[in-house]
């Protein structure tokens, strides 16, 4: 390994833990006891000698190695932090890949007390300064656990030992670094215990097993002899040669042939003793099983990650609850621990990680139980028990939603996150969203500001508003642009609504001095409409009319076009709840009263439309889009 730099410790202290080589035995096992640096060299090394421990910690590594992660912007809304989260996500994938650091740093973290270690290498920086927040890592390694050495310095928690013999301080920022069961004696810092040093005798165990039974049974002596009383040693001992000359003839290596004692003395007896056998109450799949099941619990996982423990008698939904159970320990662990420490010492402030087997639930349960809670929502809507704010408050407090989609949805309806009118974001104390919202010194002076004027001077606002939420990277700052942007949409909507349409005057050629290219031939609006589509004014109130596609073409006049750009815009209103049908009817009439419409058809007109929106309201599903189709074909046909 290449040397970080240059800064060594130049004799400066730190408190560390005790390196007094300890050559004490413990538990009947050759290791030195806990802790010492020759204990981890000492594990390590072992766990290459005991192949049921290598494969256990083999297991648990491809287990931890396999956990599939995703780096995503905390602010799903920006696409340039969207893209900062996928150039992460290649970057991190790339060096944890490069030269098995992530699996070495996880085979580590199991075999090692001093815990795993990764230096972050901004390639810039010297390695006890902190690293810039904006600085992407050029390089993650590798540290053997047997070089780093814990102190009890916040600010310089590892102290690696080169192989050179130099001493290097490296800064908090620079390290990652996870133990398992790290001690509370203050004096260890933060020295744990591994999997392996918990788990080592267990594969002793296991491993002795074998051997005994190897030892036993794997030999290749005699299994049994047949024999009769009164028989003298040299003729046993003759037996036995001939039995073994007998075996090599017939090519055993493992069994070997019975051994086959006679006598001439008529009265003897003959008899028959095993020579093979195990402990008379040895079970050795019982006694594996149990072993197995204390590695796995060693471990913090589950035991079928090591065999098959499903046995007659369980269901498979016992089985599948139990390895859940298993998973959620050392999984849930290292995802937790592991994932906190990428945020905090390579991320970006904006980026987070995501595990997808956490946060991607697709089990039936969950869905059933989001089923149930739609369900519910919509029955506390339809009694006026709860409103759409109030269910999504519920859904931000149950993680269904995040509070960035939440504040959008409020926005959308025309209310600040906090609840209040959208136009409260004018009375901020923030001067940054203040100068993104006062194109003029009172923009809601609806009474006295001239309308197209308010439009023009707001459209440079608006656009800076939309720069500072699509490129800015600054959390805080994005979201100040994206309140500013539906501020500054609703106030245009309002000052659109008070520009005062043209007439509509059927007889007039040309009402608004338009060139005969923009002249539509009002008379024959309806051109290439299917009359059976025109609403009857005689028709039940009730029984409403289908929504049809109307050609846009017909709204070729600026007339019709602010009509009909006045009448969507109460219609949206109505639609989300954010007009009242008092209002409603009022911003209508006034609409078609200006406009010189026939007054003896709003009334039913209205009526209809409020019947239709009522119908298929937000609440219950109903798409704007057909509210739009129904508003057009009123103003085309009825009026």
């Amino acid at each position: 390994m290449a040397i970080p730099n240059e800064n060594t410790l130049d004799n400066e202290e730190y408190p560390v833990f005790t390196t007094l080589l300890k050559v004490l035995s413990t538990a009947g096992t050759n290791a030195p006891s806990w802790w010492s640096v020759d204990r981890d060299i000492y594990l390590r090394n072992t766990v290459f000698k005991i192949d049921f421990l290598e494969s256990a910690v083999n297991t648990v590594v491809l287990k931890l190695f396999s956990i599939p992660f995703s780096v995503v912007s905390k602010n799903n809304s920006s696409l340039l932090m969207q893209q900062y989260a996928e150039s992460y996500q290649e970057l991190i994938t790339e060096l944890l890949m490069y030269d098995k650091t992530l699996e070495k740093f996880i085979r580590s973290f199991l075999t090692a007390d001093n815990g795993a270690f990764i230096y972050v290498d901004d390639g810039k920086t010297p390695n006890s300064e902190p690293i810039p927040e904006n600085n992407p890592p050029v390089e993650l390694r590798w540290l053997d656990s047997t070089l780093c050495q814990r102190t009890s310095n916040r600010q310089f928690p590892v102290i690696y030992n080169h192989p050179n013999g130099k001493k290097y301080k490296l800064h908090h920022s620079r390290v990652i670094s996870l133990v398992q069961s790290p001690s509370t004696d203050i004096k260890m810092n933060n020295v744990g215990m591994c999997f392996a040093s918990r788990a080592m005798l267990l594969a002793q165990h296991l491993s002795d097993i074998y051997l005994y039974e190897g030892e036993v049974l794997g030999n290749r002596s005699s299994e049994e002899i047949i024999y009769a009383t009164g028989a003298k040693s040299k003729e046993i001992d003759d037996a036995f040669q001939l039995a073994d000359l007998d075996s090599d003839n017939a090519g055993l290596a493992r069994y070997g042939k019975r051994v086959y004692l006679g006598l001439r003395d008529s009265n003897a007896k003959i008899g028959k003793l095993n020579l093979k056998s195990l402990p008379e109450q040895f079970n050795k799949r019982d006694d594996i099983e149990i072993t197995l099941t204390l590695l796995a619990m060693a471990s913090g996982g589950s035991p079928n990650w090591f065999y098959d423990s499903v046995k007659s008698g369980s269901t498979k939904a016992s089985a599948s609850e139990s390895t859940k159970m298993g998973e959620s320990k050392i999984e849930t662990w290292f995802i937790r621990n592991f994932t906190h420490e990428l945020e905090q010492k390579i991320l970006p402030h904006f980026l987070k990680v995501l595990n997808k087997n956490a946060d991607i639930d697709t089990t039936g349960t969950r869905a059933r139980i989001k089923l149930n809670l739609a369900q519910k929502a919509k029955q506390n809507i339809d009694s006026k028990v709860t409103n759409v704010r109030v269910e999504r408050q519920q859904m931000l407090a149950r993680e269904d939603i995040d509070l960035v989609t939440f504040e959008d949805l409020e926005l959308a309806d025309g209310r600040t996150p906090n609840g209040l009118p959208i136009y409260a974001f004018f009375e901020s104390d923030d001067e940054r969203l203040r100068d993104l919202l006062y194109f003029v010194d009172n923009p809601l002076d609806f009474t006295n500001n001239d309308p197209q004027e308010m439009l023009d001077l707001s459209e440079d606002y608006l656009k800076q508003a939309q720069n500072i939420a699509l490129n800015t990277l600054d959390i805080e700052e994005q979201r100040l642009g994206v309140y500013a942007m539906y501020t500054l949409d609703y106030v245009r909507d309002e000052y659109r609504n008070m520009l005062t349409p043209a007439k509509i005057e059927l007889n007039d050629p040309n009402p608004n001095n338009e060139t005969q290219q923009d002249l539509t031939d009002e008379t024959d609006v309806l051109s290439g409409i299917n009359e059976d589509d025109v609403i009857d004014n005689n028709e039940d109130q009730n029984n409403l009319s289908k929504a049809v596609n109307v050609d846009q073409s017909v709204f070729s006049t600026r007339a019709l076009r602010n009509t009909q750009r006045s009448v969507r815009s109460v219609c949206r209103d109505y639609w989300n709840n954010n007009l009242s049908n008092q209002d409603f009817y009022a911003k209508l009439h006034s609409i078609f009263d200006g406009n010189g419409y026939n007054r003896e058809l709003i009334s039913s007109y209205v009526k209809t439309l409020d019947t239709f929106i009522k119908n298929n309201g937000r609440d219950s599903g109903g798409k704007l889009s057909n509210i739009y189709k129904i508003s057009d074909q009123f103003i085309l046909y009825k009026l």
